[in-house]
């Protein structure tokens, strides 16, 4: 099973063809947002740290008018091997529609273009396809089956994309790339959350007890209260 063709790697790597939308810099802030969910789902499913955000950048991203990184796009889609960036999540479904309706059965959605044909029970609805967080979340579960397959994160990550050796082995390459800044950006993602769990723990101990005598003193606020006497 595989979620794209080796052709969608090329046009990913490519500009946007004419006939792809162009994202308004404006909505350049939207651009966190599959890095950001891909972050939360590798948590939940005990992925390493920036893996799955590694593959999303190499499944649909794209670099930005006011970019130099590639970035995972969240309204991204690849029929027949032509790649497509579009700047609103109604644009992408319009879009998915009216392939459909000409008959295109196989189409990769979303942050981790998770593939319509191969994995028609993913999603209830194209809302939901191309909601990130629901996107990274079941591509994290894919990915965790194929590790539980082949007990190799390398493995499954060529699995991800495709079981014929050529195919795997150059997409993993791509991905492990990408990994080298995908797991930076994590640990620094991790070490943010750290400090500000810090400064709310050293908020709290404004409010420890202090022992006076036989009484019980609670600092908050910068005045001390006594609470009771034993």
């Amino acid at each position: 099973m595989h979620l794209l063709r080796t052709a969608m790697i090329l046009c990913l790597l490519a500009a946007p063809t004419a006939a792809s939308a162009v994202p308004d810099p404006a909505t350049a802030g939207r651009a966190a947002v599959c890095r950001d969910a891909a972050l939360v789902a590798e948590r939940r499913h005990n992925i390493p740290a920036g893996l799955l955000a590694a593959i999303a950048v190499v499944e649909s991203g794209r670099t930005l008018p006011d970019g130099a990184e590639k970035t995972a796009w969240p309204w991204t889609i690849n029929a027949e091997g032509k790649g497509y960036w579009f700047a609103s999540r109604a644009e992408a479904m319009a879009k998915v529609e009216r392939l459909k309706a000409s008959g295109v059965r196989s189409i990769d959605i979303g942050c981790m273009q998770v593939n319509q044909k191969y994995h028609p029970d993913a999603f209830e609805d194209l809302d939901q396809a191309f909601t990130p967080a629901v996107n990274a979340d079941y591509a994290a579960r894919f990915l965790k089956e194929l590790f539980e397959e082949t007990r190799s994160w390398s493995r499954a990550v060529s699995y991800y994309h495709s079981r014929t050796p050529e195919r795997a082995q150059s997409y993993r390459r791509l991905v492990m790339a990408a990994w080298n800044t995908e797991r930076v950006h994590a640990v620094n993602v991790h070490r943010s959350e750290l400090r500000a769990r810090l400064g709310q723990n050293k908020a709290a101990a404004s409010s420890l007890r202090i022992r006076r005598g036989s009484s019980v003193y609670f600092r908050s606020s910068g005045s001390t209260v006594r609470i009771r006497r034993y």
